[in-house]
């Protein structure tokens, strides 16, 4: 992860965070993809990914703002 520095001018800042949001992404992808070759899914799986489902929601409320 790329650290946000207080001399960063903005466009720098900006293009760090994207990036760390690209990473947090590849590594959500990963363990989604990873997870589904479980053979024991059970109900706390779907509801656990249901809260994520919640949350990315919000995030892309939040982003189309």
């Amino acid at each position: 992860m790329k650290q946000v520095k207080n001399s960063d001018d903005a466009r720098t800042a900006y293009k760090k965070r994207q990036d760390n949001i690209a990473e947090y992404i590849q590594q959500i992808q990963q363990k989604l993809a990873a997870d589904a070759g479980q053979s024991n899914i059970n109900w706390a799986h779907v509801g656990s990914l249901g809260h994520v489902e919640e949350l990315l929601q919000q995030i892309e409320g939040h982003l189309s703002r």
